[in-house]
């Protein structure tokens, strides 16, 4: 069986309808982490190793899967995770990263409007440096958390 199957056939598994299209929807991303060189993922499609998970919820059911940033392409918008990975990559964040903390509560409304007004100029004060710095920090260990060994 080839690893799209299996996706499908897992997700429609652990999702209250049984239909591809109406089950995806059931489902929301929690975490998206990078594995550990020495102790890589498995998506729940059968591939494994994988280094880019992204961990999704189904609201409806309340399961839990792994998904690599190849499945993870069937449930939601391509670029948005490919953005992250290449942002944690250079150490760096984006707006989706910046959205998404703040959706989850990580960052607080000040935050959150502060970093989207800064997070792409090119020249800012000493202190607006230093606020943006301490966001960032706050974003990018969020989303490192678990392949740094911390807790959810």
């Amino acid at each position: 069986m080839n690893n799209k199957y299996n996706l499908f056939k897992r997700i429609l598994e652990l999702s209250k309808s049984k239909n591809w299209d109406e089950a995806r929807k059931e489902w929301a991303v929690v975490e998206i982490t990078e594995a550990q060189a020495d102790d890589p993922g498995s998506c729940c499609c059968g591939k494994h190793p994988i280094k880019e998970m992204i961990q999704i919820f189904n609201q409806k059911t309340r399961n839990e899967v792994i998904v690599g940033n190849c499945c993870i392409k069937r449930f939601f918008d391509i670029n948005d995770y490919d953005k992250v990975f290449k942002a944690l990559k250079e150490n760096r964040i984006n707006s989706f990263m910046i959205e998404d903390c703040f959706k989850k509560e990580v960052i607080n409304p000040w935050e959150y409007g502060f970093a989207l007004n800064v997070w792409r100029k090119k020249k800012v004060s000493k202190k607006q440096f230093l606020n943006f710095e301490k966001i960032k920090h706050k974003i990018l260990n969020f989303y490192k958390k678990i392949s740094m060994g911390g807790e959810k």
